[in-house]
């Protein structure tokens, strides 16, 4: 009978179960029962009994490894890879019940503020191991992050020495104010636990955060134009309001009511009241208009041009976030009489001018006689309608309009068809947006026609000054992985009191870190320079992610670049760029050590042993390197170049998802009957590398040998015998061999192979014609049928060793020694 050891070990992944409390190991032996026929595969067992504490913990190990009595360490060998057996232990005992204190709050928006939600803690059980936790997840909200609030971490923390019988705990919020015209927003945050100890209170498991809003948030809408003029023949007016002021998350509407004048409603146009809606993302651009297309009737009378007025007003609904100023709230339409025969057509030359103020004095706007003759002097007048796209210039401060009409002088020969005006255009070294200026024609005679489609001309006034400088505050950010949150910051250098609104930067960030597992910024981010001043400082937030695993430092540069072309505003181009370099963390690390504690290896001949390094825990974002080499030690007995060879070799880990690397160590041929020993070692350089397991010990032993039974079919049978044995097994191959030839007379072959051959290595193949032996690739005996005649293939590697006997009978067998 044969009987190994049980021995419970200290686990390498978690927490040790404790003998006695969490389980009882029904014996410390394993049995193999002898049987005379060995037909009889022995499989002993054991129980272990696995004991409820009622106790909250984390999940236990109880780590059971093979071992071998000395007496029986030369006969047994424990397999490697197979010497040991892990049970896990799940705990089902909950610890704590957490859970909010309210299932809804409310807050306003209207200032920058944090506030607590809070939650308690109930004690299941009173014992416990380790700190717990729990995980705020945000589900189903209307908000967004950084923008509406910012969550400082996800994590509740419940330390140990704080769990009682009853705990409150608080997680803080910060509230942004954005200043966006929207409706309330819901922030829905769930308690989610990934720890088993830690159970949610289903009923209180969500909290609901009402951000109402700021009551001062506003939009201004006003009219694109206050006068207008339409012929009857064009069918539509196309009136337009249009948001100043202001950034829009909600629906917002507006009215627009016709009241007669001289035009009649139903007869010369089709009037009521209508309603424009403004959506979320319309603002300070080109698609903040809404227009309304005002049907106007033909009447086919011919009469005085007609006249009405248009208002714009706010909805009972939105009155508190609409503001509408008074100087723009009005609009007069003048429906323009269809020619007859006995008047002339006069339009614009050119409907577009743009110019840069400080580099041409003066514009001259002309209009020409397009139809019909005159047969007196005929006026037109000239009225400033802004009615632009933008910003309006200011007579008197961005130019001078020197006359109110234009007149075309009669000439009997009709050769002047063409008169001028000039605009000055005014230098005012004011910082603005680009500035419009729309000059209407009007006539002043009813035998005068001004054609619709030529009935105004523009002139874009391009600035020539900057009226907000930044700069990057820093050039260059360090922080550690762990951080969080790094605010990122901008200066003013020159700012004007002329600003009219805010201004947008774009954000673009790349390098070596990636964005979304290494780091977050936003796309862009406003500043309010209406009120700023040199020296102001603007920043805004950028989130770096800890990935916990084993990296490099890494880096990403962080460009501003200003959203809105017609801004007067611009960036210091040697600061517009900052970078932020993340230092890697220096908790995060792996765990590299040898496969296993020991090997064994026999050394009849030269051979190759296969000893591998494997990382166990943690994760890699760069190369790690160990080296692993042989040391000769007290305690070690094997001499190096003469029972092994000496190595020294780097293994290196990628982030490839390898996690296993292997070096070969030669062993030297030797015949003795004692044991020979030789250590590996690990070391390295690398901090962020733990080493686990970084020696292990090369068993080199020559005094086991093989006997290896073959048939033709290639059957193989290994039988270890002892050294001792070995003249007594060759007196008796000697005899079998003379007893076999006398009785069939039919030996074929005699052949010489080496002894350290195993049943995996050699290979018998009997064909028609010939009987072949092979070893790995190697070719060692070929024999042709009815050829009585020894041959030996490669001589030179079987010398001083045992001979191979191969018979062709069916019947009979080989033995190799």
């Amino acid at each position: 009978d044969l009987t190994v050891m049980l021995m419970v070990l200290n686990s390498t992944v978690g927490d040790t179960a404790i003998p006695g409390h969490d389980y009882i190991l029904g014996s410390q032996t394993l049995t193999f029962m002898y049987d005379e026929s060995n037909n009889i595969n022995s499989t002993p067992c054991v129980n272990v009994t696995l004991l409820d504490d009622d106790i909250p913990e984390n999940h236990l190990y109880v780590t059971i490894g093979l071992l071998v009595a000395s007496i029986d360490s030369s006969d047994v060998l424990i397999v490697p890879g197979k010497n040991l057996t892990t049970i896990l232990i799940l705990d089902d005992d909950h610890g704590v019940l957490v859970g909010f204190n309210e299932r809804v709050i409310q807050v306003n928006e209207a200032v920058n503020h944090s506030i607590n939600i809070c939650g308690y803690l109930t004690s299941l059980m009173g014992i416990w191991k380790s700190n717990l936790s729990s995980i705020l997840v945000v589900t189903n909200s209307t908000v967004k992050e950084l923008e509406d609030y910012i969550l400082p971490t996800s994590t509740i923390l419940f330390p140990a020495w704080s769990i009682s019988g009853g705990t409150i705990w608080c997680q803080s919020i910060d509230i942004l104010n954005d200043t966006i015209v929207e409706d309330s927003q819901l922030l829905i945050l769930q308690l989610v636990s990934t720890n088993p100890l830690v159970e949610v209170d289903g009923n209180y498991s969500t909290i609901t955060i009402n951000i109402t809003e700021d009551s001062n948030d506003y939009i201004e809408v006003q009219m694109q134009c206050t006068l207008l003029s339409v012929s009857e023949e064009n069918a539509t007016a196309t009136v337009c309001a249009m948001i100043t002021v202001g950034v829009l998350e909600k629906s917002v509407s507006v009215v627009l009511q016709t009241h007669s004048i001289t035009a009649i409603d139903g007869k010369d146009y089709i009037g009521g009241l209508f309603t424009l809606t403004f959506t979320s993302g319309q603002s300070l651009s080109d698609n903040s208009f809404q227009c309304l297309s005002l049907i106007v009737l033909n009447d086919n009378t011919f009469e005085n041009n007609e006249t009405l007025l248009i208002t714009l007003n706010s909805t009972q609904q939105d009155a508190g976030i609409v503001r509408i100023p008074h100087a723009r709230n009005e609009l007069l339409l003048t429906i323009i009489e269809y020619p007859s025969s006995d008047i002339v057509e006069i339009g614009m030359v050119q409907d577009y001018y743009e110019v840069v103020e400080g580099q041409k004095p003066f514009v001259t706007i002309c209009a020409a006689l397009y139809h019909g003759k005159l047969g007196f002097d005929v006026v037109v007048l000239l009225k400033i309608l802004n009615c632009s796209l933008g910003d309006a210039a200011i007579p008197g401060r961005n130019y001078i309009l020197h006359s109110e009409m234009i007149i075309f002088i009669y000439d009997a020969l009709n050769s002047i068809n063409t008169s001028c005006v000039n605009v000055t255009i005014l230098d005012d070294s004011i910082p603005e947006n680009t500035l419009y200026v729309t000059i209407g024609l009007f006539e002043e005679s009813s035998n005068v026609f001004i054609i619709p489609a030529r009935n105004q001309t523009k002139i874009a006034i391009l600035d020539s000054d900057t009226d907000f400088v930044i700069s990057m505050q820093y050039r260059q950010y360090l922080v550690d992985e762990t951080i969080g949150i790094v605010p990122i910051c901008v200066v003013a250098l020159d700012t004007s009191p002329f600003i009219r609104k805010n201004v947008t930067f774009t954000i673009t960030a790349n390098g070596t870190a990636t964005a979304g597992s290494d780091y977050i910024v936003p796309d862009s981010f406003i500043v309010d320079s209406t009120n700023a001043m040199i020296g102001d400082i603007f920043c805004f937030n950028v989130t770096i992610i800890d990935d916990e695993a084993v990296g490099n430092d890494l880096y990403f540069s962080i460009s501003l670049a200003v959203h809105d072309s017609n801004t007067r505003a611009r960036i210091l181009p040697y600061n517009s760029t900052t970078e932020v370099k993340i230092t890697e963390d220096t908790t995060d690390y792996v765990s590299i050590g040898f496969e296993q504690a020991q090997y064994i290896i026999y050394s009849w001949i030269n051979s190759t042993l296969k000893i591998c390094v494997q990382l166990t825990e943690g994760s890699l974002e760069r190369d790690v390197t160990v080296k692993a080499g042989t040391e000769k030690t007290s305690n070690t007995t094997a001499i190096p170049g003469e029972n092994y060879l000496p190595l020294q070799e780097n293994i290196t880990f990628t982030p490839n998802g390898v996690t296993s690397s292997c070096i070969f160590l030669t062993i030297l041929t030797y015949h003795s009957s004692s044991e020979k020993t030789v250590a590996l070692f690990l070391i390295t350089e690398d901090r962020a590398v733990h080493l686990t397991h970084s020696t292990t010990i090369v068993k080199i032993d020559s005094q086991s040998n093989v006997s290896i039974l073959l048939t033709p079919r290639g059957t193989v049978i290994i039988i270890t015998i002892s050294v001792i044995l070995l003249p007594l097994c060759c007196l008796f191959c000697a005899i079998c061999w003379i007893l076999m030839r006398k009785k069939k007379g039919k030996l074929r072959k005699s052949d010489k192979v080496h002894p350290a051959v195993t049943k995996h290595d050699l290979e018998l193949v009997s064909e028609h014609d010939r009987m072949t032996v092979i070893f790995g690739n190697q070719l060692i005996a070929t024999q042709m049928k009815n050829d009585r005649a020894a041959k030996s293939v490669n001589d030179s590697s079987t010398s001083g060793v045992e001979s191979l006997l191969i018979s062709e009978n069916e019947n009979s067998s080989a033995q190799l020694y």
